[in-house]
């Protein structure tokens, strides 16, 4: 009796000692990761981005997962399932770039709106002058046979829906961007936050506009898959497009200046809300870095136009560093 009791105990010890040993292993694996290139005035972004970075996979392989979720739930099926996950993982990885699946459903994009709506509050980012040097100066992507939706005249303020529009045609997607506006697209007042919602409406010019949370529920609405890639770094950004993926991104009208504070209110739940006046949305299709041009297609020309990738970026950075992955 006393020998199966000492036995019962000796087994407790060693599976807490085990899980202890593989909780540390994961706490020093999730605390190692730091993006030098994400100083963005506030070392605090890091756990605003943990949202869409703590179930690091690719995503390609988060695409495997989603397939295989209708498999029976049985031990054999789970551990067939996992391997293959693990292999296709493996092969299938972008680059470096590493991205979260919990943005694919509508329910945690709610959850990551809300914790980000307090962003709104922020006027100031940090441009990483070391991480932009450090770029890859053979790097250049360009992907072809893009087409550009004008948002005019029907959307004035519509630049986000637009180009979320621009990049589901080019998957194959039959739809308008006014449908989008019309019937996914969440909007609310003057007084609202644009982490939560569109700010106003994008059919009139006396609105404002959204960020990357508004327009990720606005896509898995419609039925797409769509991730919020916000807070990657610049070689991340520029690394999906030579993997061919279009990724929407905010800036702001003409590359220029981004006036912070042009207005500022408070949302209904007490966020101070500023605006960073010339915000625009548009979709990155290529760059060339050794040439210092990034290719956008923008809505508000209906042409794909080359700026300058450091500008670019730039401005990017002014506007929090907003960026979406539709795949």
């Amino acid at each position: 009796m006393h020998k199966k009791l000492f036995l019962k105990k000796a087994k407790i010890s060693f599976c807490l000692a085990l899980s202890l040993v593989f909780f540390s292993s994961n706490l020093l694996a999730c605390t190692s990761y730091k993006d030098k290139s994400l100083d963005h005035s506030t070392q605090t972004v890091y756990e605003d981005a943990t949202y869409f970075r703590k179930n690091v996979v690719s995503l390609k392989a988060a695409n495997v997962e989603s397939t295989s979720s209708d498999e029976d739930n049985n031990e054999e099926t789970i551990e067939e399932t996992t391997s293959s996950n693990s292999n296709s993982q493996t092969q299938a990885e972008i680059t470096t770039s590493t991205i979260a699946s919990e943005t694919s459903t509508s329910s945690s994009s709610s959850s990551s709106t809300n914790s980000l709506a307090y962003r709104a509050s922020i006027s100031s980012f940090t441009f990483d002058e070391e991480a932009y040097n450090n770029l890859d100066q053979t790097a250049s992507a360009y992907i072809e046979n893009f087409s550009v939706i004008n948002q005019n005249p029907e959307l004035p303020t519509g630049c986000e829906v637009t180009s979320l529009t621009m990049v589901l045609n080019y998957y194959g997607y039959e739809v308008t961007n006014t449908e989008l506006a019309s019937n996914y697209l969440n909007t609310g007042s003057l007084g609202s936050n644009p982490y939560v919602n569109f700010v106003g409406s994008p059919f009139s010019s006396s609105s404002y506009g959204c960020y990357s949370p508004v327009i990720v529920d606005c896509a898995t609405s419609f039925g797409a898959n769509a991730i919020n890639i916000s807070y990657c770094s610049y070689s991340e950004l520029l690394n999906y497009v030579s993997q061919g993926y279009p990724v929407i991104v905010w800036g702001t009208m003409g590359m220029t200046a981004t006036r912070y504070g042009s207005s500022s209110w408070t949302d209904s739940e007490g966020n101070t809300v500023i605006w960073r006046g010339n915000e625009h949305c548009l979709v990155l299709v290529g760059y060339d870095v050794s040439a210092d041009i990034a290719y956008l297609a923008d809505p508000l020309t209906g042409a794909i136009e080359s700026y300058s990738l450091k500008t670019f970026l730039q401005r990017w950075v002014e506007q929090d560093s907003q960026a979406v992955l539709v795949y």
